[in-house]
């Protein structure tokens, strides 16, 4: 028997979707009345014609957790990614993202165990390559120490949406970086 606090939840979590699911659909059709067919792509590493560029909120962290030490930190890069936008009227304008990496650095006892600039190109076998250049490194986190290794998670998202790939990144305790797309549970099947 289910309890009724988890129905309620449950029932959260339905019409949250629902909304969710009802502005996608929304946002779908507006752009399906716009004569343009991409929403984003690179633009390379000068945008001339783009007067500003927005850069996402600096992602650090760093923290000694018994013997090891946890360091990694966010940095833009010279790329951008361009964004079509529309406002309530239908009339688009372009947003410029720079895209980023994570430097990541981990030492037990004193001794390097890993020591990388991780970017998109990292995760290809995840986020198809075509698509790649649309996306960037929206979040990243440490999660947890495990027997094996290092739990970080991230989000490589296509910039102002919610169309990521949710990914769990193992550092193993030799230094050997592991990568695999979340999967999202439905928890209404369960």
């Amino acid at each position: 028997m289910l309890s009724e606090e988890y129905l309620i939840i449950m029932r959260i979590k339905l019409l949250l979707f629902a909304a969710l699911l009802i502005s996608c659909n929304a946002v779908k059709e507006n752009k399906a009345n716009q004569t343009s067919s991409r929403d984003s792509e690179k633009v390379g590493k000068s945008p001339s014609s783009y007067s500003s560029r927005i850069h996402l909120d600096k992602i650090s962290f760093d923290t000694l957790i018994s013997n090891t030490h946890i360091l990694y930190s966010s940095h833009d890069l010279d790329d951008s990614i361009a964004c079509k936008t529309y406002d309530d009227k239908g009339r688009s304008s372009v947003d410029v993202y720079s895209d980023r990496s994570i430097s990541l650095k981990i030492e037990k006892d004193g001794k390097p165990i890993f020591e990388k600039e991780i970017g998109k190109i990292d995760f290809k076998s995840i986020v198809p390559l075509k698509e790649l250049p649309n996306y960037l490194i929206s979040s990243f986190s440490f999660e947890r120490i495990e027997g094996t290794g290092y739990l970080f998670s991230l989000l490589i998202c296509k910039p102002d949406t919610d169309i990521c790939y949710p990914i769990e990144l193992l550092i193993s305790n030799d230094g050997v970086m592991h990568s695999k797309e979340l999967e999202v549970n439905d928890e209404d099947n369960e």
